[in-house]
């Protein structure tokens, strides 16, 4: 069942399940019918009607993935674990995040062991002395590979165990 509620300058839509009558997706839109929520809440947000846990949830500002204050505009958790499997920092859209700080982070939801780092300033991929994009063994937690970029371009492999920093 698809329910519509108005608060303020914003509706809001509500799906329910049908078995539990829970709340499975909540959407949120601005007066141009652009995703977008009050208060920091989440403009999207998915719920699993067994467990009732969040599985998704999207800060959006304009239709656009937003959050300020170094805060995650998506976070993706399992129902089954309820661990927080993906995070995302974006700001206008674009991925980003300040200091040498990953805008993207990749958890594996059964060792809780992460995956996947990404490092991004204003929607390019960029880090100096160390990868942008970074890979690990999703069992040990051990960097495997990184791929290095400075300004949305890739640059050739480097030797060595630079050290991270940002500039």
């Amino acid at each position: 069942m698809k329910l519509f509620k108005q608060a303020g300058e914003y509706s809001i839509e509500i799906w329910l399940d049908p078995e539990t009558g829970c709340t499975v997706r909540e959407f949120w839109r601005n007066q141009q019918n652009e995703f977008e929520a009050p208060d920091d809440r989440p403009a999207m947000a998915f719920f699993c009607p067994k467990t009732r846990i969040r599985e998704q949830a999207r800060w959006m500002k304009a239709g656009e993935l937003h959050r300020a204050n170094d805060l995650p505009s998506q976070i993706i958790t399992s129902p089954v674990t309820g661990i927080v499997c993906v995070r995302q920092w974006s700001i206008d859209g674009n991925g980003h995040r300040d200091g040498d700080n990953p805008s993207y982070e990749v958890t594996n939801l059964f060792t809780g062991n992460r995956e996947e780092l990404h490092f991004e300033k204003w929607g390019k991929f960029h880090r100096i002395g160390a990868g942008a994009v970074q890979y690990f063994d999703p069992q040990t937690g051990k960097l495997t590979k990184e791929d290095f970029w400075e300004n949305g371009v890739q640059l050739p492999k480097k030797s060595g165990a630079p050290k991270p920093s940002m500039t």
